[in-house]
């Protein structure tokens, strides 16, 4: 059996001739492999039940597990298998939590420097007040 997934258009055109069914039938095809994401040729319900039928006899679509769309932290939209988005989602998870500490870490030790200027401030305040008091009693 051939595969339908991966085709392009032009490929498709030439399995539709192929198999006698009209040119447009391409489009129809790449518009459930790409766009609908059928896993299975009798789910193109806009293909007559005999253009199924012919197609189903020598092509599969070419994936046996559901597909899913992951986005990329730059934008990218990626298909993959359930079974790779998941263990691609669970190390964008990671990451994000890692991002996430690492942004704890930081913002902690911000805050511990602010703590420390601050009280460095203060005890210079209290020197210079002192150094006046102790001017004033001169």
């Amino acid at each position: 059996m051939r595969t339908l997934l991966g085709k392009t258009l032009e490929e498709l055109k030439e399995i539709a001739l192929e198999l006698s069914l009209p040119a447009f039938t391409a489009k129809q095809i790449a518009d459930w492999l790409y766009k609908k994401r059928v896993t299975s040729i009798d789910k193109m319900t806009n293909l007559s039940k005999s253009a199924r039928e012919r197609l189903a006899k020598e092509f599969v679509i070419g994936i046996d597990q559901t597909l899913q769309v992951v986005t990329s932290q730059d934008g990218t939209k990626n298909i993959s298998s359930s079974r790779k988005a998941q263990q691609s989602s669970k190390a964008q998870q990671g990451r994000k939590a890692q991002q996430s500490r690492k942004a704890q870490q930081s913002s902690r030790a911000q805050r511990g420097n602010k703590a420390r200027q601050s009280s460095k401030a203060q005890r210079g305040v209290r020197a210079l007040q002192s150094s006046r008091g102790a001017h004033r009693e001169a």
